[in-house]
């Protein structure tokens, strides 16, 4: 039997195997392979790392907890960001670009008042991890050794911002109480839903019945005292 041939049972000779194999990894094959995981490997890191955020604050995180969660080693960790001040910057780009895709959104706040009232809830729902972080971000910020003190107060304005310019084009279709400064009320919503996401992880751990639906609510009656009602039309 010679080498490039396959054994039978019987002791016969099988086929002729190829001199060589029908194909080999191509340096560019791995490249390509490295492009497509790393990405999403980033991206599991930061949800992971938005979730502690969320739930500890930057000082109550540690890169070797973020490793643990992920799955990856300390060393893994690293190779993708090299430091928490890094992997923190990398949280707070994917959140500007979340504001920023609402600011260029040609259709948000701008289909009347039910729509608009809709968008906001579910843009500033305080039982969401968005929000949740962004919360916790802004208690961070009071710290000067946070590393993200600056740019967690700008994301702040920016949101203050989009609620602004909601309010100014309900204001426009005289939909907005006249004696209300939109500029005002922005900055009083913005600091209610923090406020709101701040007790959803303090008072509302310590009710027994299920509240899950109550944030949303409570965000909507607030947006409702902004508003015309037919007894100030008369």
């Amino acid at each position: 039997m010679s080498a490039s041939t396959v054994p039978l049972r019987d002791g016969g000779a099988g086929p002729a195997l190829p001199s060589a194999a029908p194909w080999k990894v191509r340096p560019h094959d791995v490249h390509d392979h490295v492009r497509m995981v790393v990405p999403k490997r980033r991206e599991a890191i930061l949800d992971v790392a938005s979730t502690a955020f969320a739930h500890h604050g930057y000082h109550g995180v540690s890169i070797r907890m973020l490793a643990k969660q992920a799955g990856l080693s300390h060393p893994g960790l690293l190779h993708h960001f090299p430091s928490k001040a890094a992997l923190l910057g990398a949280v707070l780009d994917r959140l500007e670009h979340q504001a920023q895709a609402v600011l260029d959104d040609e259709t948000v706040f701008r289909r009347g008042l039910t729509r608009t009232v809709d968008e906001l809830v579910d843009l500033y729902d305080p039982g969401s991890e968005s929000i949740q972080l962004l919360a916790m971000l802004d208690c961070d910020g009071r710290m000067e050794d946070f590393p993200g003190r600056g740019r967690s107060a700008r994301l702040r304005r920016v949101h203050e911002y989009l609620v602004e310019q909601a309010l100014i084009r309900l204001e426009e279709q005289g939909l907005l109480r006249s004696d209300l400064c939109p500029v005002f009320a922005a900055r009083t919503f913005m600091s209610f839903v923090m406020g709101c996401a701040t007790r959803e992880q303090t008072v509302r751990l310590m009710q027994q019945e299920d509240h899950a639906d109550a944030p949303r609510e409570e965000v909507r009656r607030a947006l409702q005292l902004f508003f015309v009602t037919e007894d100030q039309e008369q």
